[in-house]
């Protein structure tokens, strides 16, 4: 008999606007979840591969010397790893009375072990792809190279004591490193030409690479036996370590994907909450009337908890389907931001934890409420109100609360972004509340004395203030997700994505003398170009104390600053502070009374070291001691493409060391000619092209973020899911006013007004909260989880939040407008039964 009773109401209810809302919040979140759930498995194992083919493999082995053959024989005791050995060095290249210097690689047959080549053997011919290299007697060149160097397949250059045939022109190639080998223009080499090429001697710097691939446990346990088997100079390269720029994409694409679906459970969970309370009010003359014809309290229980659990399993089989059918839709953008890897197929149980959020959001946002209704007495049938309605409701806030903050734990891999955003929304959604009720309090009194609409309108809020702050607060937790969607989230956008100027450099010339500066200058006023900055660059400095304390890798726990202490830095000095840079802290050393040995450091590498302002660094420079204080903490822009440097210091420090002199600079389109004019009268300067760099960077964050603007549409549904149950919430109250104003004799002019009012006021102070609302977790986000620096659009918030008063008026109106055509008797009718 409760299941017939179960099956009836059932199939009543799901034509109802509250079960409908209930089942369309739970399904909206299992499908948000399940897919981002399904998308992130899938894109991530697709970049990881995409990312280990700029290795050359999963991972790689460097050294500055041939390798021990203990090194070796420790690499041979996991046969199941995959490995391939290769040398890499900057060497000049020579072409008629043409020579540039260019990143040379010598490799194998069997090289890469990730990703592949993509290439024409003849000036018109097709491009192809492949594994492999050169033949012996063979050079491959990147397109830049050839272009500066004026060559084409057929033609013949010179390397080292060889003569080589150029067989190849790449396009495309799969080894890209984070260090300054990869900036050079990039050639290949059989590896078998090495020795006779004379490039290898005593002293030689060149880089031994060794790359791996194989299973991810093998791998974890070479990393984890790296440091017993590597000596100085021999270094254990992860992904993490070669490509910070993708790890850092990787990690950042993350975060926005988990805050989209924070974002959508967040507002489906409040969703779920109010259609529950909009259901049990609903459901109120039901549960009396079946204690009427005797019900037990369990059964009427029995009875609710069955007609829901049943609405759960239907939206749990929407919530799948919706979420398969999404992440199809992601998996066509997420093919674009992979270029070199296929993406994987998909793995159904990556999903899991979309069912038990489901089961979280029924139990802490849902069934508090139903259980209140088997608290109903026969008597409600009469006052149609019970007493368990108060317990009912701070059951549900706690309930719910603890299943928020369950969930976004959960779903946000990070405490900080979990508790951020479910304190957050709990902070503002229980300061609206309170702060609504009174406020909504005070209007009453100030109705006082006003016109009879604004009165009436006021009088009406004030005396349902607790119902009025409920919409209020579903209003302005939907419009914020709405301004978050379409404005600061442009913003957080716009500031993460590796976003370059477009008049930004796309050329660095290094190696220059001190006496071909002004010669530079001169050129560069004859082509008609913009003079560019120079920079003295001191190389092969080794930072060996700080504060007197003598420190190496093994000294700091931060990976990058164990990364950075294995390299030699780049030094420059000079009292101008560098473009697009900013001191944070301190005074610039450029200012008068600055001290001889003072210095200014960036601010991430004096964050990874724990610098501060009077901290003072020593250097090795040429089997030579200088140390200086820090004096200022400057942030600066690496994506500018200007000139940066870690540290820079008062000339008088290393005015003394042999320097070089760089600067970078914009090439505009079809002045080629210009560069190789650069490199025939300088024949010692070397053009670094790093526009491709730029480029590859700019189409995979515009990729992401095309993939994160799909994604953040589940925070659209949930936040206009969110406005439609709120305003559904005080929908029965104005029906029920509006029937006895008319019985009383209002006019339809009155009644308009007195709504208009109403709905102004609603929408006012929803719009103002979430323009609030949006901006504080914009700039949290940013400050916080992101490490961005935004400047909100508060311009398009502003006009946003009038906008929305006007809509929110003009749809209650539109939702009232039907009952006036209605008799009076009719409409009180409907409104009482």
């Amino acid at each position: 008999m409760n299941l017939r009773i179960t099956l009836r109401l059932l199939r009543r209810d799901l034509r109802t606007p509250a079960l409908v809302a209930i089942v369309a919040a739970l399904a909206l979140a299992v499908a948000a979840v399940g897919s981002i759930l399904w998308l992130n498995d899938r894109l991530g194992r697709a970049l990881v591969s995409e990312a280990g083919a700029w290795l050359g493999g999963d991972a790689m082995i460097t050294a500055n010397r041939p390798w021990r053959p203990e090194v070796l024989s420790w690499l041979e005791q996991y046969p199941e790893i995959e490995r391939v050995q290769s040398v890499a060095m900057a060497s000049v290249l020579r072409a008629g009375e043409r020579w540039q210097m260019s990143s040379l690689r010598a490799i194998p047959p069997r090289y890469p072990l990730r990703g592949q080549f993509l290439l024409r053997r003849s000036a018109d011919g097709p491009e192809e792809s492949l594994r492999g290299g050169p033949a012996p007697g063979e050079i491959w060149v990147d397109e830049p190279l050839a272009g500066l160097l004026g060559i084409e397949p057929g033609d013949e250059v010179r390397v080292g004591r060889l003569t080589l045939r150029v067989s190849a022109i790449v396009r495309v190639n799969p080894e890209h490193g984070g260090d300054f080998l990869d900036l050079l223009p990039e050639s290949w080499i059989n590896l078998e030409d090495l020795p006779a090429s004379g490039l290898i001697g005593p002293g030689v710097r060149a880089q031994w690479r060794i790359h791996l691939a194989g299973a991810e446990s093998a791998l974890r346990r070479v990393a984890q036996e790296a440091a017993e088997h590597l000596g100085k100079g021999e270094e254990f390269v992860s992904l993490e370590d070669g490509q910070p720029a993708v790890k850092t994409l990787l990690e950042q694409t993350q975060r926005f994907l988990r805050l989209a679906v924070l974002a959508a459970v967040a507002l489906a969970a409040v969703a779920v909450g109010l259609a529950t309370r909009r259901f049990v009010r609903d459901r109120l003359d039901a549960a009396a009337l079946l204690r009427c014809l005797g019900a037990s309290r369990r059964q009427v229980a029995a009875i609710v908890l069955g007609e829901f659990a049943a609405a759960l399993v239907l939206a749990l089989l929407l919530g799948a389907a919706l979420g398969l059918l999404a992440q199809q839709g992601f998996a066509v953008l997420a093919a674009r931001v992979v270029e070199t890897a296929n993406l994987p197929s998909l793995r159904w149980w990556a999903a899991w934890p979309a069912g038990l959020l489901a089961l979280l959001l029924a139990f802490g946002f849902a069934v508090p409420q139903l259980m209140a209704l088997a608290q109903v007495t026969p008597l409600a049938v009469l006052r149609r109100d019970w007493g368990g309605w108060r317990g009912g409701v701070l059951a549900t806030a706690c309930a719910g609360a603890l299943a928020l903050l369950a969930l976004t734990v959960l779903l946000a891999g990070e405490l900080q972004l979990a508790l951020g955003v479910f304190g957050g929304l709990a902070a503002g959604f229980a300061l609206l509340l309170v702060a609504g009720s009174s406020g909504f309090a005070a209007l009453r009194r100030l109705a006082a004395g006003t016109a009879v609409p604004v009165r009436l309108a006021w009088r009406a809020l004030g005396n349902q203030k607790g119902l009025a702050a409920l919409q209020a607060g579903a209003l302005a937790l939907g419009l914020a997700a709405l301004w978050l969607l379409a404005i600061v989230r442009g913003d957080l956008l716009d500031a993460w994505r590796f976003r370059i100027p477009p008049d930004a450099p796309n050329r660095f010339l290094i190696n220059v003398q001190a006496d071909q500066v002004e010669a530079l200058r001169a050129s560069f006023a004859e082509a008609g170009l913009a003079a560019p900055r120079f920079w003295p660059m001191v190389r092969g400095a080794r930072l060996v104390a700080i504060d007197g304390v003598p420190v190496s890798d093994t000294s700091f726990s931060d990976p990058r600053a164990q990364r950075l202490m294995r390299h030699e830095f780049n030094l420059s000095y000079g009292t101008m502070l560098p473009e697009e840079n900013r001191v944070v802290a301190g005074r610039w050393h450029g200012e008068a009374g600055a001290p001889k040995n003072a210095l200014s450091v960036e601010e991430g590498l004096a964050q990874a070291f724990g610098l501060r302002l009077g901290s003072r660094l020593r250097f090795v420079i040429d089997l030579q001691e200088v140390e200086g204080v820090v004096t200022s903490i400057r942030r600066l822009r690496w994506e500018s493409m200007n000139v940066n440097f870690f540290v820079v210091t008062q000339p008088a420090l290393l005015e003394p060391f042999a320097a070089t002199w760089i600067t970078s600079y914009r090439l505009p389109p079809g002045r080629e000619a210009f560069e190789r004019m650069l490199l025939d009268r300088f024949p010692n300067v070397t053009v670094i092209d790093v526009g491709r760099i730029r480029e590859q960077f700019e189409r995979m964050s515009d990729r992401v973020a095309a993939l994160l603007q799909a994604v953040f549409a589940f925070t659209l549904g949930a936040g206009a899911l969110v406005l439609a149950v709120g305003w559904m919430l005080g929908q029965e109250e104005r029906r029920q006013r509006v029937a006895i104003l008319r019985a009383l004799g209002a006019r339809r002019r009155q009644i308009l007004a007195t709504l208009a009012f109403e709905f102004a006021t609603l929408g006012a102070v929803g719009a103002l909260v979430s323009v609030a609302l949006s901006a504080g977790i914009g700039l949290w986000l940013a400050a916080s989880v992101f490490r961005l620096e935004v400047a909100l659009s508060w311009g398009p918030l502003a006009a946003a939040a009038g906008v929305a008063v006007v809509l929110v008026a003009v749809a209650g109106m539109l939702t009232v407008t039907p009952l006036l055509r209605r008799p009076p008797l009719e409409a009180l009718r409907a409104s009482i039964v």
